[in-house]
């Protein structure tokens, strides 16, 4: 358990020790708390926590134990933290990868393919006021359709990053606090506009039978984590969320997504590994756990 000392005692100003009265994490001064913990909280990978104020990178590869419809699926997330006067900008670019194997005949046996592309780029801002933190930002539609079986390896509440031609912007509010000098509470929620860019249906030759096309998708999305910090790992636990309504261009998809997962960070380094388990609670097949480890390296 870390114990408050003189050493780490704020002097900053109001946004420090005055707002939350438990002592910082290992190896971080209260004053650096709050400017830290608005990327941590609202940041796209939202299951790490970050204790390194930006400049920052951080890298997360997931793979599905046991993918539904390919031999192995997966993907990787670059996220890049840096400070723009009094908000942080953060980017984040998913890449996927799937492998299929198709049987064709007993003459032919069965060939392979392996798809790698560009998910959907998150750019956005965030901020915070105590423990307070706020973000905005939106995903461009720029994948294709051969990595979109990669979307289950990401939280729920990052289930646009691999649907093609679909653009979204979305605003977050949320807490990053700590209950006790060693237990961290985050948690954020908001809603997510998404809005089809592809081509619409042609008429049919019965009109009676066409739908009217929609092209825009309400939802909401949150998430919520609890960190245990320890002498030299950092234990996390959450779930993360999404639903949508049944009347948008996304009424395709499960209604309700959720997951619920478990990591631990190596966070006495000074770049930081992790490792950690996400587990489908609901909206997801039976199949669809994930495995990821990622690495949070400081830039200065």
């Amino acid at each position: 358990m870390v114990v408050a000392s003189p050493r780490n005692a704020c002097t900053g100003p109001a946004i420090g020790r005055e707002t939350v009265s438990a002592a910082p994490p290992l190896g971080v001064p209260a004053t650096f708390r709050y400017a830290i913990s608005a990327a941590s909280s609202m940041a796209q990978t939202s299951w790490r926590a970050a204790y390194d104020p930006p400049p920052s990178l951080f890298v997360d590869g997931m793979a599905l134990l046991k993918p539904t419809f390919a031999t192995s699926v997966g993907s990787v997330v670059i996220l890049g933290r840096v400070p723009a006067g009094p908000v942080t900008a953060v980017v984040d670019l998913p890449v996927g990868y799937v492998r299929a194997e198709t049987t064709r005949d007993i003459s032919t046996g069965s060939t392979s393919s392996f798809d790698v592309g560009l998910g959907n780029p998150y750019l956005g801002i965030e901020s915070q006021n105590g423990p307070f933190v706020a973000a905005i930002g939106g995903r461009i539609p720029l994948t294709e359709s051969d990595v979109l079986t990669a979307g289950p390896t990401l939280a729920a509440d990052q289930h646009l990053a691999f649907i093609p031609e679909f653009a979204s912007a979305q605003v977050l509010l949320g807490i990053d606090t700590y209950a006790s000098p060693a237990l961290r509470l985050r948690a954020r929620v908001g809603p997510v506009y998404a809005h089809y860019t592809g081509p619409l249906p042609e008429p049919s030759a019965d009109p009676q039978f066409d739908v009217d096309p929609v092209r825009g998708n309400l939802a909401g999305i949150g998430s919520a984590y609890a960190d245990i910090e320890l002498a030299r790992f950092t234990l996390t636990g959450g779930a993360s969320a999404r639903y949508d309504p049944t009347s948008g261009s996304l009424a395709w998809a499960d209604n309700f997504r959720a997951d619920m997962m478990v990591g631990a960070v190596a966070s006495s380094l000074p770049a930081r590994p992790a490792a950690y388990v996400r587990l489908p609670a609901a909206g997801f097949s039976a199949g669809e756990a994930v495995v990821g480890f990622s690495l949070d390296v400081p830039l200065r």
